[in-house]
């Protein structure tokens, strides 16, 4: 398995973090990989959605694993391969952490990883506090 983790501190609520997360038809306004999304239900367990990254091909993905105002999994399917981002909110008290991870697993994962997903992880940390910064925004 190969992991990519970043992870930020801030004091916007769970709550704000997730209506970001879950609002999957506005994580361009974060993630600046992000051309467009698109999911087919609601943001739970078992759906589909596809992403349109700004470069690349699109992605089918699942949510595999939703827990609200706590973590949710997406996982895209590659030859022999998985790909998961995993999105996580750790509570401190009065802070939150916010972890972002990549992690690939499967046969083909270290050719997956030079070919795309080493480049992907790169934007994490900015992807984090882009986040971050939308939702500690009072007008939001």
């Amino acid at each position: 398995m190969i992991e990519y983790l970043a992870e930020e501190r801030t004091g916007a609520s769970a709550e704000r973090i997730w209506n970001l997360w879950s609002n999957v038809s506005e994580w361009n306004t974060w993630d600046n990989d992000v051309k467009s999304s698109v999911i087919f239900g609601n943001f739970e367990h078992g759906v589909d959605g596809i992403l349109y990254p700004k470069k690349g091909p699109k992605s089918k993905f699942i949510l595999t694993e939703v827990v609200q105002n706590k973590k949710f999994i997406t996982t895209s399917k590659l030859p022999l391969t998985e790909l998961n981002f995993i999105h996580e909110i750790s509570d401190l008290g009065k802070e939150r952490i916010i972890t972002h991870k990549i992690q690939v697993t499967g046969i083909f994962s270290k050719l997956f990883n030079t070919l795309f997903v080493k480049d992907l992880s790169k934007g994490l940390s900015k992807t984090i506090s882009s986040l971050i910064a939308l939702a500690e925004n009072e007008e939001f």
